[in-house]
């Protein structure tokens, strides 16, 4: 197996972790996949993943603060976006290993 090259201990380590923590909860995932590659209002991301405004306001300000999404207040609306493209590749690859379609509890192996 080839090494992973994970930066060392340090600044990159802890962001790395952090980002990893902030996408673990399922309720963050629905809110990324929600947004996407696009622009959308806080109000269409609650219709979307089916929760509250303030259980999603709450959700959106974890992923905020590790720089995984933005927001933008025009008005009364706050818009979200995905600021760091890179995970929606992560997520797109973590979905292809495990929720491909030869994927099956017996299969699925972190080794």
């Amino acid at each position: 197996m080839e090494s992973m090259n994970l930066p060392e201990e340090g600044k990159e380590m802890a962001r790395v972790s952090k980002v990893m923590q902030a996408i673990s909860h399922p309720l963050r995932l629905k809110i990324i996949d929600a947004v996407g590659a696009q622009e959308k209002m806080v109000t269409h991301i609650m219709k979307e993943v089916g929760s509250s405004q303030s259980n999603i306001s709450q959700h959106v300000e974890v992923l905020r603060k590790v720089g995984i999404l933005q927001s933008r207040r025009e008005r009364n609306r706050i818009y979200c976006s995905v600021s760091d493209q890179q995970v929606l590749q992560i997520l797109s690859s973590a979905k292809e290993c495990f929720c491909g379609d030869n994927q099956t509890p017996e299969t699925l192996s972190l080794h």
